[in-house]
């Protein structure tokens, strides 16, 4: 049995955060027009992104999603308030696995992490953004208990 553990990233995560992010990015790079415009990031500043966002932990949750000790996904999750759910919320921006890592429950077990995270922190509200061209990622947040809306997301890239 494969033991998967989901924890919060160190700064000694950087160089595998870089390299999973990179992989997502490929994996997803024909599937949007807002693709295209992450595509054309260098692997620097997907590392000074990382240096950021580990700067910004009250906005930010970054995950590293390991398998029997070696990385193989992460999580960015975004922290935020929203008034229609009365409280803190938070948004999976990003979940990745590792092809040949999915379809074993991990996913599972990262989901489970986030939301038992969510509860016992206070928050009312846990949201997944999901591309509408990735099916699999589609059929696995409805088959966790989530919910598709018919929201956009409107995006303008300032930089």
């Amino acid at each position: 049995m494969k033991k998967v553990r989901v924890r919060e990233c160190t700064s000694f995560d950087k160089d595998m955060w870089v390299e999973l992010n990179k992989e997502f990015i490929e994996y997803e790079a024909n599937a949007s027009e807002i693709w295209e415009y992450i595509n054309r990031a260098s692997e620097r500043d997907i590392g000074e992104t990382f240096g950021e966002a580990m700067k910004n932990k009250e906005q930010i949750l970054l995950l590293m999603i390991e398998c029997d000790g070696f990385p193989v996904g992460f999580m960015n999750v975004l922290k935020g308030f929203s008034v229609w759910s009365r409280g803190k919320m938070l948004t999976i921006d990003d979940m990745y696995i590792k092809d040949e890592y999915r379809d074993q429950g991990i996913g599972s077990i990262a989901m489970e992490y986030i939301e038992n995270y969510a509860k016992e922190n206070a928050y009312k509200r846990v949201q997944a953004m999901g591309n509408k061209t990735n099916k699999k990622s589609n059929v696995f947040y409805v088959a966790k208990g989530y919910h598709a809306t018919d929201m956009n997301l409107f995006v303008k890239f300032l930089a």
